[in-house]
């Protein structure tokens, strides 16, 4: 698989039989030149030789954290079929499920979206109906990014587990592609704005509540025709340029269909292979940034040992 030839002036290393580095006496920046060159072909080599879908799963403390936060999902789950709420995997997690039936194997968290009327009740209902008095449902806003806001479900003694919580929203009119260009630039125009006022604001659910006035000074539009409706993720949601817009016809999310997610049922979009696409492009191709939320150097021993016990208990 991997060979090594030498000769008298250069080495040149070889992985499947293609040459990926050779090194000689060339000139620093001729070398420099190769190597970037060499470097590519090696990338374009992985990713034609390797599928995203027959990487072997997560192993140690990341497959244990994985672990705790699918105990942490399973109680969600609990809790909104107890209190009649409605949820659906989405984002990385329904991409784990599709292409690797659980976890991406290098993701360390899950994802869930929930529509508005379920979400404003979420954390009151789970937290009053949890059997896991471990677990809370919180308002989080990241202090790097103010537009970047949820609400995660954590362990109260685990800071590196939780559980994703997003929101959508309902816009009363089906849109072109045109339209929801459109809309997106005005969602992240509106967001940059109000982003200039986070200072003003001196708790996380005043932040929070603060988006609700946004939205319905902006972009509530009356339920005239509640027969042609679109899905977005509200503007609590980090909306920008690179992500394209988050729009989508309802028939996409709605009515919302099943998926095996590490052995488990959990409710998803009606139409999850589009959903991605659209999302994500060729979502069955490995990326080229693999990354992890967590920097796992930075979790102590004694926190490993408590997420071993959880995922396992």
């Amino acid at each position: 698989m991997l060979k090594i030839v030498k000769t008298e002036n250069s080495k040149t290393i070889y992985l499947f039989n293609k040459k990926i580095l050779r090194f000689g006496t060339q000139s620093p920046k001729a070398l420099a030149k190769d190597i970037k060159r060499e470097v590519q072909g090696l990338e374009n080599l992985i990713h034609t030789a390797i599928t995203a879908s027959n990487l072997p799963p997560a192993q140690g403390v990341l497959r244990n954290i994985q672990c705790a936060e699918l105990k942490i999902l399973k109680e969600i789950d609990r809790v909104c079929k107890d209190c009649q709420m409605t949820y659906w995997l989405d984002y990385g997690t329904l991409l784990g499920a599709i292409r690797h039936q659980g976890f991406i194997p290098w993701d360390d968290d899950i994802d869930i979206v929930m529509l508005r009327k379920d979400y404003e009740n979420f954390i009151e209902e789970f937290n009053q109906h949890t059997q896991d008095k471990n677990l809370q449902a919180v308002l989080y806003t990241d202090p790097c990014n103010p537009m970047y806001n949820l609400i995660k479900v954590v362990h109260k003694e685990i800071p590196d587990i939780w559980v994703d919580v997003f929101v959508a929203d309902f816009y009363y009119q089906k849109m072109d592609d045109q339209q929801k260009q459109e809309f997106s630039r005005e969602l992240i125009k509106q967001q940059e704005k109000h982003a200039l006022n986070r200072k003003k604001f001196t708790s996380i659910a005043a932040w929070h509540e603060s988006f609700n006035e946004l939205r319905k000074k902006y972009l509530e539009v009356p339920q005239e025709n509640s027969q042609n409706l679109s899905v977005f993720y509200g503007v609590e949601f980090r909306h920008t340029h690179q992500m394209g817009y988050a729009i989508f016809d309802y028939d996409m999310i709605f009515p919302l269909g099943q998926i095996k997610f590490e052995g488990e049922t959990f409710p998803t979009v009606a139409k999850p292979h589009e959903y991605l696409t659209y999302v994500y492009g060729d979502y069955l191709s490995l990326p080229y940034s693999l990354h992890t939320h967590t920097d796992m150097k930075k979790i102590s021993a004694s926190d490993m040992l408590k997420i071993q016990h959880y995922a396992k208990k």
